[in-house]
């Protein structure tokens, strides 16, 4: 394990004692055991609990683990299957790409239960205009009376 990700165990540990004891209890015990008997003990993390957690100067790790447990551990359902359905998306254009003609067909694909209802969109095909008509338009703007001074 490499300094500065002990270092950046550090600055988690540091800010879960500022945390509510509520999201506290939400870690398993032994991820807690984790990051206390992997933390670096001489390094003095420069957290100030008055000032809030996205103005603060953290390590780029210490943001990573922070997002790990709120995905995992903090955020409530809808969101937790919010980030499925991005992770799912992702995986799925990195991969073998399927096509899904909508979005109710790509959910069913999960074999999620979705939490809440996904609207369907539909694209509209705009008027096509030819450029005679487009460029007689643009004459006809420049000549009206909004752009005269």
């Amino acid at each position: 394990m490499t300094a500065d990700y002990k270092q950046s165990l550090t600055e988690v540990d540091t800010i879960l004692q500022f945390m509510n004891e509520d999201l506290t209890k939400k870690l398993p015990v032994q991820l807690i055991e984790f990051i206390k008997d992997n933390k670096d003990n001489y390094y003095v993390p420069k957290i100030d609990s008055s000032i809030p957690i996205d103005e603060q100067r953290l390590k780029p790790d210490t943001m990573v683990l922070l997002s790990l447990l709120y995905r995992n551990y903090w955020c409530d359902e809808n969101k937790r299957y919010e980030f499925r359905l991005q992770e799912n998306m992702i995986s799925t254009y990195e991969g073998n790409f399927v096509p899904f003609r909508n979005m109710k067909e790509f959910t069913d694909s999960l074999n999620v239960k979705p939490i809440y209802k996904v609207e369907e969109t539909q694209l509209v095909k705009k008027e096509d205009i030819n450029w005679f008509q487009k460029l007689l338009n643009k004459f006809k703007s420049f000549f009206s009376n909004d752009h005269r001074r």
